[in-house]
């Protein structure tokens, strides 16, 4: 195994763990996503875990005979390379993860506007909210539109005379999208009339133009 090929393969490992977490955040976000956002993350944790295995491994087994075998060094290299490339494979992948995720989410503000527009004139009109999104139908919007961030999401209505809902935040009303991103955590978006988030106790939180994105650990 020549040098270069040692550099090209830690490279490759590199570019495939830069690659695969941008491009399952962009799949399951799409209109038409059907989850296979989640495998590509799996995939990719699968390939990373196995590659500290092996690296274990090499080390375990390889090193002691590495300093009779040039094969054995050879293994030791690339696995170290591999390993001292990770930190900045996963620093470059998360940030173009948040870019995708945030333009995406960006997208769906404005498909969502004329919903929140409709909302908030009939209960103008009426004195209060809805009770459910259908009763805005059709002389508030024509039709409720798509959330359009995968196959599985759907615009969450919640009515709350006293602000005490859990996911009020104080308001007469919000309107909420679970989201399809990420493994363990409850990520979602969440529109509050008032505009006056809160950061979750455990957790992440960003505005996105009126809205936020909280993320629940």
């Amino acid at each position: 195994m020549k040098k270069r090929t040692i550099v090209l393969l830690a490279l490759a490992h590199a570019a495939f763990w830069c690659a695969v977490p941008p491009i399952a955040t962009w799949s399951s976000l799409q209109p038409d996503g059907d989850g296979g956002g989640d495998i590509l993350s799996m995939i990719a944790w699968i390939f990373c875990v196995y590659i500290f295995i092996f690296c274990a491994f090499v080390f375990v087994f390889a090193f002691p005979f590495s300093f009779k075998s040039i094969a054995a060094q050879k293994i030791c290299i690339l696995m170290l390379l591999t390993i001292c490339l990770l930190p900045v494979s996963f620093w470059i992948s998360g940030s173009i993860s948040w870019s995708v995720q945030l333009a995406e989410f960006e997208k769906f503000v404005v498909r969502s506007q004329p919903l929140i527009t409709a909302i908030k004139s009939f209960s103008r009109d009426e004195k209060q909210p809805p009770i459910s999104l259908e009763q805005l139908v059709p002389k508030y919007i024509d039709r409720i539109p798509k959330v359009g961030l995968s196959k599985r999401t759907k615009f969450d209505f919640w009515r709350s005379k006293d602000g005490k809902n859990i996911r009020s935040g104080g308001n007469s009303w919000t309107l909420c999208v679970d989201l399809p991103t990420g493994f363990l955590d409850l990520h979602y978006l969440c529109y509050y009339p008032n505009g006056k988030y809160q950061k979750p106790p455990s957790g992440f939180f960003e505005r996105v133009k009126g809205w936020a994105f909280i993320v629940h650990f």
